[in-house]
């Protein structure tokens, strides 16, 4: 009898979910066929044998009686080249077994695992730290897959939260902030790697840098004593190096915090060129400060005595702040130092001074003059130039701004604020002018100040005072006063019955089954605020006018608790027995 033709088919079951937005959407598991006809079947996808006749037969489902509970369906376990086969090749034409006996063998590939996927960072200089990466101009991301088996069949991403979209080219980064990149690939059958994320942060801006002048200084001109100090910064990715030369000198490298070195200057007019650069390669701009370097004026000094604070560009005295003025001169010697505080006429100095008892700013102008002051030419006083040394001065008198704020369970009777042990008190201070130092408090005339660090309770029943201070950073001191009760004992719970009891009965009173009870609480603080009971176990009510209709021959329990208007409980049980 002539063997029949075998055909073999494998039947897949398919779903699709539709996702909408920035989720990551879900893929089908497939069978995919490449380019060489070879058959790729994702491990996850069950299949089933069918056997025909025909190549368009539908043909028999086959069972299996050997391993039932592992077939219909059935799945691959192994990745790679799986295969389904006949024990011998049998001739076409004959129907006998070929010679040498061969295997007949069908080929599938099974697939199980997703593609990997990577982003490379291109072309732009790049600054990592641990938690951070910046990258610099003519940045470029290029994401790369692989699959190994049946191939990659669609790349994603999704770029600041933006839906996921196919990548098809290289993505440019062409303003800068902050940036969240997700990615994946999905194979021909469906196999879809976990989304990869990456931040990063794109800085295309060049630093900023500042320079300042301290010490003897009228518009252009400075002393030999004067410092110039650089002041680089850059919000992004941070200054990597600044740069300075004088004049047509060698380009030196600045080192953070320290003064440039004018000392080697002659004489004369000079530029001092300066730059920055941030750590993904930004360049600023050069930057060109002219000034005169005058090498034989006085050297003025001016000290502080007493409070003082440095805020920003801003420098906050007290009241009780003094300006102590000094000069050198290492030539003639110096004859006076003059001084005028805003825009009064210039007074010889003589001691330590206070500056006006006024709020703001104060300017404070001051020159030294050698022995030589008194002589003069067609032009003038030569050491006219080098007055005007000014000092800008903020003289704050006020201290801070105190407020406070209770946290938690207040109840205000009586002109009286009322609180309970959970109660904190918080304290607060804000100082426009030399800004907020410290708060510190105490408590029923306990007059040692405590500094204040977190909210504040209180452990004891009763009336208490809290004083409260704040300081500013030069020292002024404001204070503020409240008063609180601190109550942590729930209301007196008061009950009557409707009747008198008419007998005992397992040591409990006995009432007839008409009786009512009613209840009542009181609190000699703040007021009772409510009542609630439970009736032999049942959910909690709120008490209204009584409580009636008690389960007859057996005894009850009435759970009662009170509560205050702090919210302070007492709780109290009654047991009796009803006929």
């Amino acid at each position: 009898m002539q063997l029949k033709k075998l055909t073999y088919t494998f039947i897949i079951f398919l779903f699709t979910i539709v996702i909408n937005g920035q989720e990551k959407p879900t893929h089908e598991i497939k069978y995919h066929v490449d380019k060489e006809g070879n058959l790729h079947w994702n491990k996850d996808l069950p299949f089933f044998i069918r056997i025909s006749p025909t190549a368009e037969g539908e043909g028999l489902l086959m069972e299996s009686k050997i391993s039932k509970e592992y077939t219909n369906p059935a799945y691959f376990d192994t990745e790679g080249l799986n295969k389904v086969r006949t024990r011998y090749a049998v001739n076409k034409d004959t129907k006998k077994t070929i010679i040498p006996k061969t295997e007949v063998i069908w080929e599938v590939y099974v697939d199980g695992i997703a593609p990997k996927s990577f982003v490379t960072f291109e072309k732009a200089p790049r600054y990592f730290t641990r938690s951070t990466k910046y990258y610099g101009k003519n940045l470029s991301l290029d994401i790369q897959t692989k699959d190994p088996n049946s191939g990659i069949k669609q790349l994603f991403y999704s770029l600041n939260g933006e839906s996921y979209k196919e990548y098809s080219n290289i993505i440019p980064i062409n303003s800068e902030g902050n940036y969240n990149l997700k990615f994946y690939a999905v194979d021909n059958v469906g196999n879809a790697e976990e989304s990869k994320e990456y931040d990063f942060i794109a800085d295309l801006s060049s630093p900023k840098t500042y320079y300042n002048i301290t010490g003897i200084a009228k518009d252009k001109v400075i002393s030999i004593a004067t410092q110039i100090y650089l002041d680089p910064t850059d919000s992004i990715s941070g200054v990597a190096k600044t740069y300075y030369r004088f004049d047509d000198g060698k380009e030196m490298l600045y080192t953070n915090g320290s003064s440039l070195p004018i000392k080697q200057l002659s004489d004369g007019d000079h530029k001092l060129y300066f730059y920055s650069i941030d750590k993904v390669d930004n360049k600023e701009e050069e930057f060109i400060v002219e000034f005169y370097l005058d090498r034989t004026a006085p050297i003025m000094a001016a000290d502080i005595l007493g409070d003082r604070y440095l805020l920003g560009n801003k420098v906050f005295f007290s009241g009780r702040t003094k300006m102590k003025l000094t000069a050198v001169d290492n030539k003639a010697g110096v004859k006076n130092i003059m001084y005028s505080i805003d825009g009064s006429i210039f007074n010889i100095y003589n001691q330590p001074f206070y500056l006006p008892s006024i709020t703001g700013v104060h300017l404070v102008k001051y020159y030294a003059t050698d022995n030589m002051a008194n002589e003069t030419d067609k032009d003038g006083s030569k050491f006219e130039k080098y007055k005007h040394v000014v000092s800008r001065v903020y003289v704050d008198l006020s201290g801070p701004i105190l407020k406070h704020q209770f946290i938690g369970m207040t109840y205000k009777a009586r002109d009286t604020l009322f609180i309970n042990k959970q109660t904190k008190l918080k304290f607060s201070a804000t100082d426009a002018e030399s800004g907020l130092q410290y708060i510190t408090y105490g408590t029923d005339n306990q007059y040692n100040e405590e500094k204040y660090s977190e909210p504040i309770s209180f452990d004891k029943e009763g009336f208490h005072q809290i004083e409260y201070y704040g300081y500013d950073n030069v020292n002024n001191r404001n204070r503020n006063e409240l008063f609180a009760y601190m109550d942590e004992t729930g209301p007196d719970i008061k009950y009557n019955f409707s009747i008198s009891a008419i007998g005992q009965k397992e040591g409990l009173p006995v009432y007839p089954h008409y009786v009512n009870l009613f209840l009542g609480a009181q609190d000699q603080i703040i007021g009772a605020k409510d009542i609630y009971y439970t009736t032999n176990n049942l959910s909690e009510k709120r008490y209204s006018l009584s409580i009636k209709g008690f389960k007859r021959n057996s005894i009850n329990t009435v759970k009662i608790r009170a509560r205050d208007h702090l919210n302070n409980e007492t709780i109290e049980t009654l047991q009796f027995y009803i006929e």
